[in-house]
C-alpha cells in the first residue's frame, strides 16, 4: 500500500459533526425575510415541503440524481408567491445558518495541519442539497476552509455519491489519477462504495465503532490521530 498523493474528505459526520438540524427554524426564518404579499403561513410552506420531500427528495439515494434546495425554493416561491432580495446562494445560507449547528470532529484540526504541512493536496466532496458556497461558509466558520483546494457539493453537480463520476471529477480537480487519491468518509453506502468503485483507496471514518455491515473499506479509523500513521505522514 502506497500513501496518497491527494486526499478527499466527506463533510458531514466526517470533518464536521452535525449537532442540530432544525428545519422548522430555517423555514420560519425564510418566511420572516421574504416578500410575502399573499400572507403564506408556516403551515402552507411546510405542507408544500412535505409533499416535495415525499415525492422527489425521497428518491435521491436510489436515482443518485441531486435536486438542489435552491431549485426547490424556486418552485415553492413561485407557486406560493413569495420572493427574496438575496441571491439564491445567500437565501440558502440564511436557511442553513438558522437551522444547522455543526462543530469539528475531535482531532481534525491537528490532522489537517499535519497534512497541509506535508504538502498534501486536499478537497471535500459532500452529498448535499445545499450548494458548495453554503458548505464552504460552514467550514470557514470553524477555520477549516483554507485547508482545502475546493469544496464540491452534489447540489452543484447534479449527481450524488456513490456514483463514480463525482469522484472522478474530484480527482481531476486535484490533478491526479483516481488511483493516487484516498477518500475518507463515514458512510459505507456512499463514501466507501463510491470511492472503491471509482478506484480510490477508501478509508472508513468510524468513531462510534459501528459494525461493518456493508462495503468493506480498505482501511478504518476510529479517531483522526489514526489516519496519519496509516498514510505515512
Amino acid at each position: 500500500m502506497r500513501g496518497p498523493r491527494g486526499i478527499l474528505f466527506d463533510l458531514g459526520a466526517t470533518l464536521l459533526g452535525e449537532f442540530k438540524f432544525d428545519r422548522a427554524a430555517g423555514r420560519a426564518h425564510l418566511l420572516e425575510i421574504a416578500h410575502n404579499p399573499k400572507g403564506v403561513t408556516f403551515g402552507d410552506y411546510a405542507a408544500f415541503a412535505k409533499e416535495f420531500h415525499e415525492t422527489v427528495w425521497a428518491g435521491r439515494d436510489e436515482s443518485l440524481v441531486e435536486f438542489p434546495v435552491a431549485k426547490f425554493w424556486k418552485l415553492a416561491d413561485e407557486q406560493l408567491g413569495i420572493s427574496f432580495d438575496l441571491p439564491e446562494d445567500e437565501v440558502e445560507h440564511e436557511f442553513w445558518r438558522t437551522a444547522v449547528t455543526m462543530k469539528p470532529e475531535p482531532g481534525i484540526v491537528e490532522t489537517l495541519d499535519a497534512l497541509r504541512g506535508a504538502g498534501m493536496p486536499m478537497g471535500v466532496v459532500s452529498n448535499s442539497a445545499f450548494c458548495g458556497y453554503v458548505l464552504s461558509k460552514e467550514l470557514e466558520q470553524h477555520g477549516l476552509r483554507d485547508y482545502f483546494a475546493f469544496v464540491m457539493s452534489s447540489a452543484d453537480y447534479g449527481i450524488r455519491k456513490p456514483h463514480h463520476m463525482i469522484f472522478d471529477a474530484a480527482a481531476a480537480k486535484l490533478g491526479l489519477p483516481v488511483q493516487a487519491v484516498w477518500f475518507v468518509g463515514d458512510r459505507l453506502d456512499q463514501d466507501i462504495v463510491g470511492a472503491k468503485g471509482a478506484g480510490m483507496y477508501a478509508v472508513w471514518y468510524n468513531p462510534t465503532g459501528a459494525p461493518c455491515d456493508g462495503a468493506v473499506p480498505d482501511a478504518e479509523v476510529g479517531h483522526w490521530r489514526e489516519l496519519l500513521p496509516l498514510m505515512g505522514v
